[in-house]
């Protein structure tokens, strides 16, 4: 690979996929252009004969310097007309994003992307990327005015272009990059309080007609399962859904390591599922677009058409914020909502309309 200029240094790079465990890329940093220039020739040199640099001094060549094999790992990646960039986003938009409910908004992220690293940074291959041209990336989107949730986005889909090349077989890429998200301000976001809630059951059950829909945000509402979770459950998901208080549910959940699990269900929820899993094996027939339109009605009944985070998965932080105000400590929280991270279920929390003085003096 060729020298790069570094800050106030140049690094050296020297691949070779035959050299011994260890030694199959060195990258070392010089001060000097000429130092760096002289040391890649020596480290070339060492790692064809001996198969290793630093040579130790007790070293015997090779048999068969390596010189005469392959002699970078880019030779082992597939290096395809329009680069391997572009071929692995490709690849990803056929297979890790195909069928996903937000499979519509990926191909925008990707195509600025893989454009900007191919055009604007004349990179056509995953392995030449370096961290200045993520730097750049992220100073482009902010230059287009991109919010921080849609550079992350962008970043992400990125994160998943390297992640499905080195998934082939041969791999399209030998290593990968760290990509850091971008730090966003977190604003507080809308929750079904009581008073809604309530309003929003009565709305759906009595003016509307739309039972189904008030049977699902009782049931999120009480439960906390994901939006699609819910859509997915079915009756061999339940256990002594015959039994008061002693019900359970299998959460098929897909989005992280933990998100399959056994929760215990309030009397609330098994009641709603009781009754309508008596007459049909599916928990909601409904689609995810027919469950969408229904409440938008309702959002705009209440008279939150206009605020963004006024959608369904509002409903989970209505059951975070619930069993949060009915004393459930955090981390336990944490657990029924299968989130990695408790910073993740403390940003549940952090809602419109909630006063943190007010729950102090609880414990005051």
């Amino acid at each position: 690979m060729p020298i790069r200029r570094r800050d106030n240094s140049f690094q050296v790079t020297v691949e070779n996929a035959n050299a011994m465990q260890g030694f199959k890329r060195i990258r070392k940093s010089y001060r000097d252009e000429a130092e760096a220039v002289a040391k890649e020739a020596e480290i070339t040199k060492a790692v064809e004969t001996f198969g290793h640099w630093p040579v130790k001094k007790d070293a015997k060549p090779l048999p068969t310097p390596l010189s005469s094999k392959k002699t970078s790992l880019a030779t082992d990646i597939p290096n395809t007309i329009d680069g391997t960039i572009k071929e692995a986003a490709t690849l990803a938009l056929k297979t890790h994003w195909a069928g996903k409910r937000y499979a519509a908004k990926v191909p925008s992220y990707v195509d600025y992307v893989v454009t900007f690293l191919t055009q604007s940074c004349g990179k056509r291959n995953l392995d030449d990327l370096i961290t200045k041209d993520i730097d750049d990336l992220v100073a482009k989107c902010r230059a287009d005015k991109n919010s921080a949730s849609t550079i992350n986005a962008k970043l992400s889909a990125l994160r998943v272009i390297f992640k499905v090349a080195a998934g082939r077989t041969p791999p399209l890429c030998s290593r990968s990059i760290t990509i850091k998200r971008v730090p966003a301000s977190r604003a507080k976001k809308w929750w079904l309080n009581l008073e809604n809630l309530e309003k929003a059951l009565a709305y759906c059950r009595k003016e509307a007609g739309l039972m189904i829909l008030g049977d699902y945000i009782e049931f999120i509402c009480n439960s906390g399962i994901r939006v699609e979770e819910a859509l997915r459950a079915r009756k061999d998901d339940f256990e002594n859904l015959g039994k008061v208080n002693h019900t359970k549910m299998l959460v098929d959940g897909t989005k992280t390591e933990g998100a399959r699990k056994w929760i215990a269900l309030n009397e609330t929820a098994a009641a709603i599922a009781r009754r309508r899993l008596r007459s049909c094996d599916v928990l909601f027939p409904i689609s995810y677009g027919q469950l969408a339109g229904a409440w938008n009605d309702v959002r705009s009944h209440l008279g939150f058409s206009d605020v963004p985070t006024a959608t369904l998965k509002a409903l989970r932080r209505t059951f975070a914020k619930i069993t949060e105000l009915r004393g459930m400590p955090t981390s336990m929280l944490q657990r029924i909502l299968r989130h990695q991270s408790i910073t993740t279920t403390q940003g549940y929390l952090d809602l419109v309309g909630t006063n943190d003085e007010d729950a102090a003096r609880r414990y005051l």
